[in-house]
């Protein structure tokens, strides 16, 4: 996203925002009715943002088809580009060549779009959501102030991309042939093209703004002469405005949570195996349940750990009322990642409430600061294990968890103050610019 401060004392926005999905061919809009509602906090800040009268907002996006969501508050800019079956039909040997070059093909399709329309509304300031994406490049073709709002920083993933005892071959091992190939080219599209552009993204951006300890030490390796501001994030409005999570009294049933994707990094390999301990001692009066997911068979294969047996459940990717309520149905949430910056996720459960246990990667202690959840070691199965346990057994650190989880939370995500404090941050660059 980006924004655009006028030169008066009202404050219009452009925003260039690329939105995560499974597939770059499907389309990043949708039918709205009303306000806009795509995209989670990120569209829960716009909205907010965009009840300020004195701001005005433009938003950037890649799309597919090029329709326009409805919400007369913001000018919307969807770049159309083409997807690499639309630039090479039948010729296989073309078609692999087209897919290792297809990343700078996207990248000049999606920067040449974004220059329109920064040239059609004249932004004061741009802000761009994220520099494992290719927005940012336009700071190489504009004078206009730009800050980059952080998310995930590829450098540093890619330093943890397999877990320990996982590299490339044990994809064929306990994978197939196809499963090597996906993720050996993926992998090498982010270490040899996202990575590069990330570097140089941080070359030329002049301001971040980050919320962890982590993020901003690692941009003093990859911007040392850049400003950086705290900035917390929004969260969705299906969480903002729920009920809290309560101890479930007389249960016996164990409920766990957790949000993840099934990349190496993610730690459903840890998953697997604290399910594993837990199962020796609840046997079948527990179940843990995965959001995000619906296959992870490979990772069954790597552990010799089938789901079933361990009482995990893949629930696959619901809607945010779904998982809303599930989380306030369990007892713990655990977030197991190798590589963080700071999990929504783990901000999403600390806000309802629930107690939370997570690996201590990147981020995550920020977010766990004030006894309001419990930090383990990466790849600790059996910590993990034994406090969820403790969380089950002992109400009082359970309720004690949670009251402080939500102290922390509901400063955290508070939207007056997000939004008061970005439009701050906008001014001073402005000010600075001058």
């Amino acid at each position: 996203m980006g924004y655009a401060i006028a030169k008066e004392e009202s404050i219009s926005l452009m925003d260039l925002l690329m939105h995560r999905t499974k597939s770059a061919s499907k389309d990043n809009t949708s039918k709205i009715t009303g306000k806009f509602t795509y995209g989670g906090w990120t569209m829960s800040l716009m909205n907010h943002l965009a009840e300020k009268e004195d701001v005005e907002i433009a938003l950037a996006y890649p799309s597919r088809t090029g329709l326009k969501p409805v919400d007369d508050r913001i000018t919307f800019y969807p770049i159309c580009f083409r997807t690499i079956k639309e630039m090479v039909h039948r010729k296989i040997f073309e078609k692999l060549q087209m897919r290792i070059k297809s990343a700078h093909i996207y990248d000049n399709q999606l920067v040449k779009g974004l220059l329109h329309a920064i040239e059609d509304y004249h932004p004061d300031i741009i802000h761009v959501w994220g520099c494992e994406f290719p927005m940012g490049l336009v700071a190489n073709y504009t004078d206009i102030p730009i800050v980059l709002h952080i998310q995930g920083i590829l450098n540093p993933y890619c330093d943890a991309f397999f877990p320990p005892g996982m590299n490339f071959s044990s994809f064929l091992k306990y994978g197939s042939l196809r499963k090597l190939y996906s993720t050996y080219r993926g992998y090498r599209v982010r270490k040899d093209n996202d990575m590069n552009r990330e570097t140089e993204i941080c070359k030329h951006i002049k301001y971040f703004i980050g919320r962890t300890a982590w993020d901003r030490n690692v941009m003093r390796v990859l911007a040392p002469d850049a400003k950086y501001f705290h900035g917390d994030e929004m969260l969705r409005p299906a969480i903002l405005e729920s009920e809290k999570w309560q101890y479930h009294e007389g249960r016996k049933k164990l409920v766990i949570s957790t949000t993840i994707r099934n990349s190496p990094y993610k730690g459903v390999d840890v998953v697997l195996r604290s399910a594993e301990k837990l199962k020796r001692r609840y046997n079948e009066d527990f179940e843990w349940n995965l959001y995000g997911v619906g296959d992870i068979r490979f990772f069954e294969k790597f552990t010799g750990i089938k789901a079933n047996d361990v009482n995990v459940i893949c629930r696959g990717i619901v809607d945010a009322e779904t998982l809303r309520q599930s989380l306030l149905d369990s007892d713990v949430y655990c977030h197991q990642s190798y590589i963080e910056n700071s999990s929504n996720s783990i901000c999403e459960a600390q806000y309802l409430g629930v107690p939370v246990i997570a690996a201590d990667s990147g981020g995550t202690k920020d977010l766990l600061k004030d006894d309001s959840g419990i930090l383990v070691p990466t790849n600790d199965s059996y910590q993990t294990a034994t406090y969820i346990m403790d969380i089950k057994q002992d109400r009082q650190l359970a309720e004690r968890l949670s009251k402080n989880a939500v102290t922390v939370a509901e400063y955290r995500h508070n939207p007056e103050r997000i939004v008061s404090e970005l439009l701050e941050t906008y001014r001073e660059i402005l000010n600075k610019d001058l």
